[in-house]
């Protein structure tokens, strides 16, 4: 009797795992099909969180296959959850990354052609102004050559609809000009 009711607890017990790990599995599948289904368009407006969805994901899976059913299974809702936010924040999203490109675009121009100009005319300078050493003009020289490249990937990022790619070297190119225009004196 005894024997019996060992093995029938082993029973309810395998029972049990199996659709506790058939629940994560089917968890884990919604995620990667609500993930699949925005991959394209948030590639371009938020790769970051896409990745870490996708990670998140590979995890859950290393989850049920070490046997740790009912973690993979709250993990896989967890991730379901944020992909479905994702999804439905992706409009707004690329609209407040397009309108922070469009304000950088409206004033980039003007930024990179002041410092150049400041560039050309300290360059054609016998001596340079107190205050701006030789070593760091030359080297801001050097780099004041790949700025214009810069805004153009930029650009181009933008215009193939890469949002996020476009906003990071727009902000990266308007920090430089803004250290850059700190080391030349423009106020």
């Amino acid at each position: 009797m005894r024997t019996t009711w060992i093995a029938g607890l082993g029973l309810v017990t395998l029972a049990l795992s199996g659709c506790a790990k058939r629940s994560a599995e089917s968890a884990i599948g919604q995620a990667e099909k609500t993930i699949a289904g925005m991959q394209a368009e948030a590639e371009k407006v938020a790769p970051n969180e896409l990745k870490a969805l996708v990670d998140s994901v590979a995890a859950m899976k290393a989850r049920v296959a070490a046997g740790d059913h009912s973690g993979a299974l709250m993990g896989a809702r967890t991730v379901g959850t944020m992909a479905r936010d994702l999804e439905a924040n992706l409009a707004g999203r690329k609209e407040q990354l397009t309108n922070s490109y469009n304000a950088a675009a409206a004033e980039m121009p003007k930024q990179l052609e002041a410092v150049t100009a400041r560039i050309n005319e300290l360059a054609g300078m016998r001596r340079l102004p107190a205050g701006i050493d030789a070593a760091s003009f030359s080297a801001l020289k050097d780099e004041a050559a790949t700025w214009s490249a810069t805004w153009t990937a930029a650009a181009d990022a933008f215009k193939a609809g890469n949002l996020a790619a476009a906003l990071t070297q727009a902000n990266q190119l308007k920090s430089r000009l803004a250290v850059a225009a700190k080391a030349l004196g423009i106020g």
